[in-house]
């Protein structure tokens, strides 16, 4: 996966034998080679410290036997629109859910600042693991976030929380799993007043009007006849308490709501900030460059309280721009876009639609590594002592002292590391090293002392770098996450914005032109293209018709608008998996 930026060698068509070589068929092959580019030690050092999983292998289906009598053969299937037949991981029409853990259990996600290396993951695991309920630790030192699945009755979020920073490990809690609203069940149970009801008699009558109603449990329908109550037991998604509330007063019944089973599960439009995200349509866009002179453009005009954000989509030819209603509207927006030569429309007011925005850039926390000064006169001091090894008359010996200070200005952080290590009853490296240190110099092997400090420190800056390199590089695809996502309400069938993470599986959601895919589902409805390139490398959008999968955090770069079915919550999205 090089983003498109293979060079295409040749072309050639592969024919079956006994084939006509004038046949109009066959399979077409491309051959591309790779580029070829300068040679980087901290390119081959950054393989010891990469991510797990590949970019690819995290979008793409397995490969696994075709079925029948092709089993013998593999087959490494990609799901598009040309190949459904054949791949192997098909999604069936029924939501197909992947748990990652067990019922009544929850996944908490916990922001660890301590984190430096791979070397903290056995001590984080030795503080929670333990801990009651808890059952799996899943830790990522690139983006420093630590995924718990625990039993939110026996080891709360907060007290795993608490945990980690007792050991002070500098633990944030980022998303509670305990309080995360369930949204699986789409039934529930409604209580209505009917007035109508005067006797036992009506008991049949009531149910023989609610039994026809698409949705509603006649087994489960109970009637408090001196109270006159009714209890119904219903799917939301298919028809509401008004609707039953509506059939019961068509026969003169007289009802009332008394408790809508449905308010629970409503989708609500949540306000995220004083921000707002609208999306415009700028036909001038042509090449990038002159994408980033509109944003130039109008971050000079605009301030950063007024518009924090933009964001620029070539293939749909779109900008996103956050901005405070208040203080800028969309419409003087367009008319800035036509000043500045930029012919633009409206797609979507933000204010208008209620499309709030965080007014942020969710990046992963930016790391600059430098070479601090006390390495280099670590090294430059052991150097130094080292020259009294090729002194044969002893002139030099005097020489050999430098390597304390050398000792000196490079034990403090290692010192500091291990004995925070053995605190909470661990040894690693840094304990090693320490020790190894304080051996070398009561043997007075001053040299030695100062070899193992200094090269110890470069190797743990080195090893800082590289983690800093992919962690800084993850923040680019941290920005595909989607922040909001447009779902259909299943009790009243409105759509309205939620944040992407409430957004349930088997939800429909409404996907626009410029939009971003919230989670992982099939096209139900709709014919456009999707722009992947930022999770495949293709650099072409893909075409994208009904009972086609879609991957979250791809774009809709086409003109027409797509409704889709999630089948994975946004946790569980193919951009959630290639961060972890």
């Amino acid at each position: 996966d090089v983003h498109g930026a293979l060079n295409l060698v040749s072309k050639r068509i592969l024919k079956s034998d006994g084939e006509p070589s004038t046949a109009g068929t066959g399979i077409m092959m491309n051959f591309y080679e790779i580029p070829k580019t300068p040679f980087k030690i901290l390119d081959l050092l950054s393989d010891f410290f990469s991510i797990e999983e590949d970019r690819v292998d995290v979008v793409r289906n397995p490969c696994c036997p075709s079925p029948g009598r092709d089993a013998q053969r593999p087959s490494c299937c990609v799901p598009s629109a040309s190949n459904k037949k054949n791949c192997c991981a098909v999604v069936d029409d029924d939501v197909v859910e992947l748990p990652d853990a067990v019922k009544g259990e929850v996944q908490t996600t916990i922001h660890v600042k301590g984190i430096c290396c791979a070397a903290e993951i056995p001590m984080i695991k030795s503080v929670v693991q333990p801990m009651q309920g808890v059952t799996n630790v899943f830790v990522n030192t690139t983006t420093k976030l630590v995924r718990v699945t625990h039993d939110p009755s026996k080891s709360t979020a907060m007290d795993i929380t608490v945990a980690l920073n007792k050991q002070k490990f500098g633990a944030t809690l980022k998303k509670d799993g305990g309080k995360q609203k369930s949204r699986d069940s789409k039934s529930g149970k409604s209580s209505f007043l009917v007035s109508g009801i005067c006797c036992s008699s009506e008991i049949p009558l009531i149910k023989s009007i609610l039994k026809p109603l698409e949705g509603v449990d006649v087994e489960k329908l109970s009637i408090n006849v001196p109270t006159k109550t009714l209890y119904v037991h219903h799917e939301f998604s298919l028809i509401s308490a008004s609707g039953i509330k509506d059939a019961l007063d068509s026969k003169r019944f007289d009802c009332q709501i008394l408790k809508d089973a449905g308010d629970g599960f409503r989708l609500k439009p949540t306000v995220m900030s004083k921000y707002v995200e609208s999306t415009f349509m700028v036909e001038s866009f042509f090449e990038a460059k002159d994408a980033n002179n509109l944003k130039n453009i109008l971050s000079e005009r605009y301030t950063k309280d007024q518009i924090p954000h933009s964001d620029v989509h070539m293939p749909s030819k779109t900008i996103k721009i956050d901005h405070n209603p208040s203080l800028v509207s969309a419409s003087a927006l367009v008319d800035f876009l036509t000043e500045s030569g930029f012919e633009g429309s409206i797609l979507a007011d933000g204010y208008a639609e209620g499309i709030w925005s965080t007014g942020e850039d969710e990046d992963i926390e930016e790391h600059k590594v430098k070479l601090h000064w006390n390495i280099v006169l670590s090294g430059f001091f052991w150097i130094l002592s080292m020259l009294h090894l090729i002194d044969v008359d002893g002139n030099w010996d005097y020489l050999k002292y430098a390597a304390l200070v050398s000792v000196l200005l490079g034990i403090p952080k290692i010192a500091q590391k291990a004995l925070l290590t053995m605190r909470r009853k661990q040894f690693d490296t840094n304990c090693m090293m320490l020790f190894a240190t304080i051996g070398a110099l009561a043997l007075q092997e001053f040299s030695e002392a100062a070899a193992v400090t200094f090269l110890f420190s470069i190797s743990d800056w080195l090893e800082t770098l590289c983690t800093a390199r992919a962690r800084n590089a993850l923040s680019a695809i941290v920005k595909l996450r989607p922040e909001r996502a447009k779902v259909k309400d299943p009790v009243d069938g409105r759509f309205v914005f939620v944040p992407a993470s409430e957004v349930p599986i088997g939800s429909i959601v409404f996907v626009r032109t410029g939009d971003k895919i919230p989670c992982d589902g099939k096209v139900i409805e709709g014919k456009s293209v999707v722009d992947e390139s930022s999770l495949t490398g293709e650099s072409r959008p893909v075409q994208k018709l009904p009972g086609d999968n879609v991957s979250g955090g791809t774009i809709n770069a086409g003109l027409a608008q797509l409704v889709i079915k999630t089948t994975s919550t946004v946790d569980e999205s193919a951009v959630a998996r290639l961060i972890r």
